[in-house]
């Protein structure tokens, strides 16, 4: 039995040129890997943002239906035009109040006092931390013959926005 003493043929590794391409591959593989998850860690947060605002949006559209339901005509401000500023008389002398302090709508209930039922002033306030709101208008209409409130604001968040445009009619 013969040897073979080709050095060539009982190589034990690899050539350097095959550890810089297979380094190569393994450099462009994890960078893909990398860069995609990334982007899916950022789009989750944008989604996350855009699910704020429109919860935000959906809890002030149940809100304002709230504050004016059981309301009459007679005990909503503005009375006609427009304003910043949404009150409603709910009971006797206690009026609830819809308007924007900051960056924030605020739901407030105030008392005069005068009603047998002892409350206290309060505010709630609509929207979270991470969503502002802006341009916040309340706007006195008539819609075939019916007396309505029509809302319209932006909501703004970091990523996601959306325009607030809301009418509800007054029973």
């Amino acid at each position: 039995m013969t040897r073979r003493t080709d050095s060539a043929a009982y190589s034990p590794g690899f050539t350097l040129i095959e550890l810089l391409i297979y380094s190569g591959i393994l450099t462009m593989i994890m960078g893909a890997c990398l860069t995609s998850a990334y982007s899916l860690i950022r789009s989750s947060g944008r989604d996350q943002e855009r699910q704020a605002v429109l919860e935000n949006e959906r809890f002030i559209y149940q809100k304002l239906d709230w504050l004016l339901s059981g309301a009459t005509s007679g005990q909503i401000r503005p009375a006609s035009g427009t304003a910043a500023i949404l009150e409603v008389q709910r009971s006797c002398s206690d009026y609830t109040t819809l308007s924007v302090s900051g960056s924030s709508l605020l739901l407030r209930r105030n008392s005069d006092g005068d009603c047998d039922v002892d409350t206290q002033d309060q505010s709630f306030n609509l929207t979270n931390n991470h969503v502002q709101v802006s341009g916040v208008v309340f706007e006195r209409l008539v819609l075939n013959g019916q007396p309505t409130i029509r809302m319209q604001a932006t909501l703004q968040g970091t990523y996601a926005s959306t325009a607030l445009d809301k009418t509800v009619y007054i029973r």
